[in-house]
């Protein structure tokens, strides 16, 4: 092989490298993030730096003990569709155009129903979620407060 080549070569190596390192950082701070939100719903981000890292080397002890990261996993599972259910609020969609039957099946995958003499969906849902699933349908959401 020409030097050329080989140079060549070597470049798209080190761009291959570089674009793995920015993907393994990203999938860090994506983890971090999440991780910091867990600790946020766990309602102990309030504790300072070394209680947290003592709790959580005492955590990391008892995690070898299967049957207590198996109850672990039931009431974090609990608490997350707890947590999901809470932040579903009633909203009303009055959408800009008529909905294709892709869109009508995704609203009543989501549990909407339609009111034909109000001409509007009605369900449970997060605002921003909806709002940006039926954003080519030109959507007006409005979230009930009195439920």
């Amino acid at each position: 092989m020409t030097d050329i080549k080989l140079e060549s070569q070597i470049e798209r190596l080190k761009n291959r490298a570089k674009i793995l390192k920015e993907k393994q950082r990203k999938a860090r701070t994506r983890k971090m993030i999440e991780l910091g939100a867990l600790v946020e719903k766990a309602g102990i981000s309030d504790l300072d730096s070394p209680t947290l890292l003592g709790a959580f080397q005492e955590l990391k002890q008892k995690s070898s003990q299967k049957h207590v990261v198996e109850e672990w996993k039931k009431t974090g599972e609990s608490l997350l569709v707890l947590s999901i259910q809470e932040s579903l609020k009633p909203l009303i969609l009055t959408l800009g155009q008529e909905p294709g039957p892709e869109d009508r099946a995704a609203l009543k995958t989501l549990k909407f129903k339609w009111n034909p003499f109000r001409k509007e969906w009605h369900g449970m849902g997060i605002y921003n979620e909806i709002q940006e699933k039926f954003k080519h349908l030109s959507p007006h959401i409005e979230q009930v407060n009195d439920f």
